[in-house]
């Protein structure tokens, strides 16, 4: 659904958003999706950027960056 943490994840290419509490529509996102032959790959890649020791990694060196000697 379109509401809170999806907003911030899902992209057009990776999958679809749709109003909360609406069947009809979150059924029509996901006929969209499955029949969509580049969605698997886009899901794969976007899931990929929330590693978390890479966001580790990242976090870190952010702080790094920062710190004051």
């Amino acid at each position: 659904p379109a509401a809170g943490g999806p907003l911030e994840i899902v992209t057009p290419a990776c999958g679809r958003l749709y109003e909360p509490g609406n069947a009809t529509a979150a059924a029509a996102a996901l006929e969209e999706v499955l029949n969509d032959p580049d969605a698997p790959a886009a899901a794969r890649e976007r899931a990929a950027t929330f590693d978390a020791q890479a966001s580790a990694r990242a976090f870190a060196a952010v702080v790094d960056a920062t710190s004051v000697a």
